[in-house]
């Protein structure tokens, strides 16, 4: 079998809609139209269309392969017979009969009838959607707009300005000479993606144990911990062997002799830790730094064994206090900003009630949290036009935790109780990790594989199975 086939035969497996399918696909080996075809043959096979959900990374994504979908079946009604047939094989259709054909050319007809269209949207148009058919059940307003970027933005500034005039606690001034952030906002958009997190109430002790830094430590503690057999006069006299050792001694000795070593505070426990120490770059740990070097030690001989004896303890202590100040740093500012989180996602969620205003973030929450209560959820579900039966994400490996917990919700009932006896429904994911928008919109690419996971075992447990699939060749690259 050639290229072309097995590339051909890898899209139509995927496709199968009689299966719940996990696809890995390399770039350009035709994802957006694995799916297209995917949710043809669903309605081919007799599949409702507002019973199909298709979820897409973006509104121009979705766009666009809604139009591809519609063209495919706006063609089909006006195919000849014998050039219909091709089709329908080419899609991995069999058993294609008059009545297969003329099936084929009313699904145009049938997609454009669907109360509400096919549903091929965003997960965050969807979960919009949602709020405003079933605005009391979630406790919004059914008038609420939503928010997009560039007005997000201006909301975020405008309350940065009331926090920099009105803020009386002083967390906000603390906050903005601490972290010196050139563009907030990114950081702004983080603390409103894990607003759950900000929203439970943690005390100092508890922020400081994620350290396991005591939170009474001061730092001259960590000073007397990192000069607790420091003795400079083993450096002064050092710095003569070290002036006449190797290119790389001599850098050093001119970083020493620039340095007051009698002056014992924090500031030179961090210009020591420097010259002293190095980092190790796997796991950002602290080891004592090689020097003299052994062309010095060759040298200069017996002279350098007390230096280097007294290195040796130094560096030890010197490691314990520059890890110490490093946690207490890291502990002080997670704590600050966990109270510069609370205190801004306080006025920002005012603002937005005021405003009648709903982020994706929001969209999200809301819709999970409606979705967790397993009664509002069932109804929710009926009220979906008879409800969902078949569920396809785009992009999957930048679909965050959240979003897989919609999905999650939405598909509880698959493959459980009396209507898996009755009608097939499924789950289809294509995404490829190694092109994940890490971080964006809360994607985690980890999320793909884990999903996969949770999915297999939940069709093993109903008695069916996650068929695999791997799209590996690149139509933008191979003849």
């Amino acid at each position: 079998m050639n290229t072309k086939s097995l590339a051909n035969q890898s899209q139509i497996l995927a496709s199968d809609p009689m299966n719940s399918t996990w696809v890995a696909a390399n770039a350009g080996s035709g994802k957006t139209k694995v799916l297209i075809d995917r949710v043809t043959r669903l309605l081919l096979n007799n599949a409702a269309p507002q019973h199909i959900l298709c979820l897409t990374y973006t509104k121009a994504a979705a766009s666009h392969m809604q139009n591809k979908l519609f063209e495919r079946l706006g063609t089909w009604s006006m195919l000849p017979d014998l050039d219909l047939r091709e089709q329908l094989e080419n899609l991995g259709e069999d058993k294609i009969n008059d009545k297969k054909l003329g099936q084929a050319r009313r699904l145009f007809a049938r997609a454009l009838d669907t109360p509400g269209g096919l549903k091929i949207q965003t997960i965050h148009s969807f979960c919009a959607s949602i709020l405003r058919r079933f605005p009391m059940e979630a406790g919004v307003s059914p008038h609420f707009k939503e928010l997009d970027e560039r007005n997000i933005k201006l909301l975020q500034s405008e309350v940065l300005d009331t926090l920099a005039s009105n803020d009386d606690s002083g967390i906000f001034d603390e906050f903005s000479t601490t972290f010196n952030l050139e563009d907030p906002h990114e950081l702004l958009s983080e603390i409103s993606k894990y607003q759950q997190f900000f929203s439970t109430n943690k005390t100092k002790d508890q922020i400081f144990s994620l350290f396991k830094i005591n939170p009474e430590l001061k730092p001259e503690e960590i000073v007397e911990l990192g000069f607790s057999n420091y003795q400079p006069k083993i450096i002064i006299e050092a710095l003569d062997l070290l002036n006449h050792g190797s290119p790389n001694d001599k850098k050093i000795y001119q970083k020493l002799k620039k340095i007051n070593l009698e002056k014992i505070n924090l500031e030179l426990l961090l210009k020591l830790s420097e010259i002293f120490l190095s980092k190790n770059q796997n796991d950002s740990t602290y080891h004592e730094k090689t020097f003299p070097t052994n062309e010095t030690i060759k040298n200069i001989g017996p002279p350098t064994n007390e230096f280097i004896q007294f290195k040796k303890l130094f560096s030890y202590d010197l490691i314990r206090a520059k890890t110490a100040y490093l946690d207490l740093m890291a502990a002080q500012e997670t704590f600050l900003l966990y109270d510069f989180a609370r205190l801004y996602l306080n006025h920002y969620q005012k603002l937005k009630t005021e405003k009648g205003y709903l982020d994706f973030d929001d969209q999200i929450l809301l819709v999970k949290k409606l979705l967790s209560r397993s009664s509002m959820a069932q109804w929710i579900m009926y009220q979906l036009d008879g409800g969902i039966e078949h569920i396809l994400i785009d992009e999957a490996q930048d679909t965050s935790p959240d979003q897989w917990d919609i999905i999650k919700l939405l598909s509880d009932e698959f493959n459980s109780g009396d209507t898996s006896k009755i009608k097939k429904r499924t789950i289809f994911a294509v995404g490829d990790e190694k092109q994940s928008i890490y971080s964006f919109q809360g994607a985690d690419p980890f999320a793909f594989e884990q999903m996969r996971q949770y999915f297999s075992n939940r069709l093993e447990n109903a008695n069916d199975r996650l068929s695999e699939q791997k799209l590996l060749y690149s139509f933008r690259s191979s003849p």
